[in-house]
């Protein structure tokens, strides 16, 4: 009877300790790409409502070498949608020294400088939109979307260069929604499915323990 009870205390204890293991394996940088460009977040970085005239937005924007070399990468805007409010907002690029990258209308943004990211680092941009003030009703109910592009390069262990594109959206609508209405980063993890099974295993164990005294009492 004890070793039964032995053996099933190990194993629930064996599988606890695998399954997580082998839930995090796939983050493992030893299959990492040579140039890999990732941004948080990688959905929208704007998504407002009810934007005023004088109204801004700022957003924090973080570009991350996520490959096993470095890199130089350069940031460009595409317009998606009308051109009436896109041509009139106002975008300020800054880095984290408060440096200006730059600083105009986002309907005349090209690029900024090239920046430098050493494989496995990463730097924020802070990334503000202005909805100028002297805008008058003609740009009520007028929406613009956008996406900020990001492209890196960078050479190889053999020599060869290699490039990656990421790119994340804005959207600025000036109706009655609420105002700053960004969307929330996904935050899902595993260890909701780590604890169940967990718990079957625990589960398991106490049914074949009730069982196991169940059929050694004599009838």
């Amino acid at each position: 009877m004890k070793k039964n009870i032995l053996i099933i205390v190990c194993f629930s204890i064996i599988v606890s300790l695998i399954y997580p293991y082998h839930s995090y394996a796939d983050t493992d940088n030893s299959d990492a790409s040579e140039i890999e460009l990732s941004i948080t977040p990688d959905d929208f970085l704007f998504n407002i409502e009810n934007m005023k005239p004088g109204d801004w937005a700022p957003r924090t924007l973080t570009i991350n070498n996520s490959g096993i070399s470095e890199f130089e990468y350069q940031m460009s805007v595409e317009n998606n949608g009308n051109d009436k409010l896109f041509n009139e907002l106002l975008l300020l690029i800054e880095d984290v020294d408060q440096n200006k990258l730059y600083d105009g209308k986002i309907s005349e943004f090209s690029s900024i400088p090239s920046r430098y990211l050493d494989a496995g680092s990463h730097e924020d941009l802070h990334i503000t939109v202005t909805f100028p003030a002297h805008l008058g009703n003609d740009f009520q109910g007028v929406s613009s979307s956008f996406s900020f592009i990001f492209y890196a390069e960078g050479d190889t262990v053999q020599g060869s260069k290699e490039n990656d594109v990421a790119e994340v959206s804005g959207v600025v609508d000036n109706n009655n929604g609420d105002s700053n209405n960004q969307l929330l980063p996904d935050t899902a993890t595993s260890i909701f499915s780590i604890l169940l099974l967990g718990l079957l295993v625990v589960c398991v164990g106490l049914f074949v323990l009730i069982w196991q005294k169940y059929k050694s009492i004599p009838k």
